[in-house]
């Protein structure tokens, strides 16, 4: 199983590499992309366990809530138990992700990352290299 740490690190990570949203040309943000880009939670599932309908399911897609409901249901892969147990803060990571104010500038992102740290108490140490890396061509 994941830690809360492991997972704030893990989507950390990702948001430095990838350095953009995951969104469908409609600007839905979706944990997948047909050109390869992942969501903060998306990109914590791996290849074998994802699944199309955690895009486009009309009850088991979309928000983390969902994707951990269809978890319990026994539509997903009980292999992703680990987003049941942190459903909030992959709630939380996914809201970063998601909101689009974020990807403009650097205060909005790190606001929205240590809010996130704040309320589980997590190591900040990367969240300035984190910014800088997704904010380093501006």
């Amino acid at each position: 199983m994941k830690t809360q740490q492991e997972i704030f690190d893990a989507v950390l990570d990702h948001l430095a590499t990838q350095k953009k949203r995951s969104a469908s040309r409609s600007w839905e943000c979706q944990y997948r992309t047909v050109d390869g880009l992942k969501c903060a939670v998306g990109a914590l599932i791996p290849d074998n366990l994802y699944d199309d309908g955690m895009d486009n399911s009309e009850k088991y897609s979309g928000n983390v809530e969902n994707i951990a409901q269809g978890i319990k249901d026994g539509v997903y892969s009980s292999e992703l138990n680990w987003v049941v147990t942190h459903e909030d803060l992959l709630h939380e990571l996914q809201r970063v992700h998601d909101n689009i104010v974020n990807w403009g500038n650097t205060n909005d992102m790190r606001r929205s990352i240590l809010f996130v740290s704040n309320i589980y108490k997590l190591n900040t140490d990367r969240v300035e290299p984190t910014i800088q890396a997704i904010f380093e061509d501006e």
